[in-house]
């Protein structure tokens, strides 16, 4: 399936991607289709393995000089030179691959990229610290005005910063809890559900996850909800909204059991970083397979009305899912995909339509000034193509584009999401909002497109809808998704049909 190429050209291709490493600041603060975090450089070396217990957060750094370094101290004292903007003094601690990695200037770009729509700055809410062998992880969450923010400081055992981590969070508001459980703007519930603990996977890599269950006897049909790419809480937690929790109650409460659980990018975050060749199956579909499984033990499921609702990322992936679980067991399937806000193109021509779409909009720049960043980003673009023709034993370990192992790319641009969902022999459901500004219009017109032979397939454009399906009224922004928001209940009630008609 996949031709060699010269080693003279990989070289090159190598020789150019050591200038866009860093690339990875201004793609993963845009959002990768959905709301991924801003990682700089590998967090822990291959081989270590987590401690999982808090340390006094002191040790002496150097046998001889007998100097007491805080990790939590420093961590703090990092974040507060981020906000003082003294990014000169924030970069003094780093080691030598970090201060290649990223200097003050492009410190100062991608902190001010995540807290762009956090609004004001509220307080440190808690600082927490883990030791795994000779590395200290310390996360320090803070508290904006519109969201909170984890800024995850791993150093090593001479004190220097080798790893640096932003991810966005939700800071608890118990006065909140009440609204949050029904999906109406008032609150109200349409019925009684449950829910319940459970972990998903078995091993080193066991997540948390949560079952939300109607009240009754079953059996249920039931939906288990893939994330986007990025380390994603079970309820998909973005700002002050909960689109994957909105869509277990109203489901839940319309007689559909629901699966969801925290991503392993969130949960192994650090252990994850470890392998060398990762891809998508390690990042999200071993999990959601894991998933289905659960609930097919469970009795109270009916195992052949499990589905499976891939939003972003996780519908690009929901054919391949799917193909999967088909090829295991062909007649103990699932009975349908659910693709919310997911595309059949490749990603690195979203991360470009995304990119067209941020500049149209960006007034400090001139048009020559544009016409050099989309240059830029096409010829990164053309080195991702290339790897088609590699073989995977080809792929350097060391090789990225957009921040994403070429491996990764590899694996991802090896399966066609539109030729996949063509093949499977299940229905379909494809819903879209028109104000998305991630994954766009022309997507769900492409899926019409491709899947236009296909007889199991329904398709439903919602005009007022943003990438988390909550309305939104105006040309789409980053800031919309801090505005606090329930997915509509005519949203969940067309899902909810169409299991119904499929089940």
């Amino acid at each position: 399936m996949y031709s060699g190429i010269k080693s003279a050209n990989n070289n090159n291709i190598k020789k150019k991607n050591n200038k866009n490493k860093n690339t990875l600041i201004m793609i993963f603060v845009i959002v990768i289709i959905a709301f991924t975090p801003l990682l700089i450089s590998k967090l822990i070396p291959t081989g270590n393995k987590d401690t999982n217990h808090a340390t006094n957060g002191k040790n002496n750094i150097g046998k001889q000089t007998g100097e007491t370094f805080d990790y939590k101290e420093n961590a703090v004292k990092f974040v507060e030179y981020l906000l003082e903007g003294d990014y000169e003094k924030a970069v003094e601690k780093f080691d030598d691959t970090m201060a290649k990695a990223l200097n003050e200037h492009s410190l100062k770009d991608a902190w001010e990229q995540v807290t762009t729509t956090a609004g004001k700055y509220i307080r440190q809410v808690e600082v927490r610290e883990r030791k795994q062998d000779s590395f200290y992880i310390v996360e320090v969450v803070s508290e904006f005005e519109n969201t909170g923010i984890i800024t995850r400081v791993v150093f090593n055992e001479k004190g220097e910063i080798s790893g640096l981590w932003f991810n966005y969070t939700s800071i608890q508001d118990k006065s909140n809890e009440k609204g949050r459980a029904g999906n109406g703007e008032d609150g109200s519930q349409l019925g009684e559900f449950s829910e319940e603990n459970v972990n998903i996977g078995e091993g080193e890599w066991v997540l948390p996850g949560v079952l939300t269950l109607p009240v009754g006897e079953g059996p249920f049909p039931a939906v288990v909800l893939v994330h986007g790419s990025g380390p994603h809480d079970k309820d998909e937690t973005i700002g002050p909204n909960k689109p994957f929790k909105d869509l277990a109650d109203g489901l839940a409460q319309r007689g559909i059991a629901v699966l969801r659980y925290d991503k392993r990018t969130l949960v192994h975050a650090s252990k994850i970083q470890n392998i060398a060749n990762i891809t998508v199956k390690e990042e999200t579909i071993d999990d959601a397979i894991s998933a289905v499984e659960l609930l097919k033990k469970d009795e109270r499921i009916a195992r052949d009305k499990i589905f499976i609702l891939g939003h972003s990322l996780g519908g690009m992936l929901a054919p391949r899912i799917a193909h999967e679980i088909a090829s295991t067991n062909e007649k103990d399937g699932i009975a349908g995909i659910i693709i919310m806000a997911g595309s059949p193109r490749r990603l690195e021509d979203i991360i470009f339509s995304q990119l067209k779409y941020f500049l149209d909009m960006d007034t400090t720049k001139s048009d020559n000034q544009k016409e050099e960043e989309l240059r830029k980003y096409e010829e990164e673009i053309i080195r991702i193509k290339e790897l088609d023709s590699l073989e995977y034993g080809d792929i350097k370990e060391d090789l990225y584009y957009f921040g994403i192992p070429a491996y990764y790319w590899k694996d991802l641009n090896s399966y066609d999401t539109a030729e996949l969902a063509a093949k499977i022999d299940i229905p379909i459901l494809i819903l879209q909002g028109e104000k998305d500004f991630q994954v766009f219009t022309e997507d769900y017109e492409l899926w019409k497109e491709k899947l236009s032979t296909k007889k199991n397939v329904t398709f439903k454009l919602y005009p007022e809808l943003n990438h988390i399906f909550m309305e939104h009224h105006n040309k789409g922004t980053i800031e919309d998704y801090y505005i606090p928001g329930h997915i509509p209940q005519y949203v969940i009630d067309d899902i909810n049909s169409w299991i119904e008609s499929n089940s």
